[in-house]
């Protein structure tokens, strides 16, 4: 086994796996062609039975022989998961702080840098980020996906000054959607979809295609909400942005709010003429 293998990162295990996938891809094909020969018109049923006898034996020794060399190795791994799974968020918060950045709760979700979410399922011992399942679950694979992502986010990000002009349009246009009056309340999530066409560009407009398409998503609409209400700039000419929380799903955005210090559905939003 290699060095990388050694390691035991979650990457390697899946190496692992497809490796073995083609070895047991291999002896299926390997059967097969034993079979047709052993059915064949023309045979040499002596050299047949002679090779197909030893090569059985060598297999049946082999199997019985990692089977007792893997078992125990599955049983330490085991072992090793328990513990793993009662101190990751407390592991996993170490590394992320050691690396520089804000990590928020104690449990999950954990929050990093207020824009990545981590969800930890310790009963189906599954994380992700962001709701995107991962596949390498050691600390060292965990944090690079959280640090990777962040950095995209941040990178894709929108000023919170450029992202209150283009809350204060999607939220008029929402109104006069609706035919509701200014101050009205909106689901928080009624914007987004105002928002990423604001964003397409007339190419898209007059002809609209994937190859031309700007994507924003959810996630990235709920960064840059949370940059905007961190930056505490939320007066917008006559008016100033204002959100409610509350257990109320529908349309809402799950996110940190930094006035609270913690997670909330973020259902409601408006502009408040002042």
């Amino acid at each position: 086994m290699n060095s990388k293998a050694r390691s035991g990162g979650g990457s390697s295990w899946a190496r692992l796996k497809a490796h073995s996938k083609t070895v047991r891809r291999r002896l299926e094909e390997l059967v097969g062609e034993s079979s047709e020969a052993a059915h064949a018109d023309s045979i040499d049923p002596i050299g047949g039975a002679r090779a197909l006898e030893e090569e059985l034996r060598k297999w049946r020794e082999l199997c019985i022989s990692a089977v007792d060399r893997l078992q125990p190795c599955v049983d330490k791994l085991r072992a090793d998961r328990t513990d793993f799974l009662e101190h990751l968020e407390d592991r996993l918060r170490r590394e992320l702080i050691r690396q520089g950045h804000e990590v928020f709760g104690d449990t999950s979700p954990l929050v990093v840098d207020g824009i990545v979410h981590i969800e930890i399922d310790k009963a189906a011992m599954a994380v992700s980020i962001n709701s995107e399942p991962l596949e390498d679950l050691s600390i060292l694979g965990i944090s690079r996906a959280v640090h990777d992502r962040a950095s995209t986010l941040q990178k894709d990000g929108t000023k919170p000054i450029v992202f209150l002009d283009q809350l204060a349009d999607a939220y008029d246009r929402e109104l006069r959607l609706g035919g509701k009056a200014p101050g009205t309340q909106v689901p928080a999530l009624s914007l987004l979809g105002h928002i990423l066409m604001a964003r397409q560009s007339a190419g898209f407009r007059a002809n609209p295609s994937a190859r031309s398409f700007r994507e924003y998503t959810r996630e990235h609409f709920r960064a840059d909400l949370y940059n905007l209400l961190r930056s505490g700039k939320l007066d917008h000419h006559a008016a100033r942005f204002r959100y409610a929380s509350g257990s109320d799903t529908l349309g809402a955005v799950f996110m940190f709010v930094p006035a609270l210090e913690r997670t909330a559905h973020v259902g409601r939003v408006w502009f408040e003429p002042t």
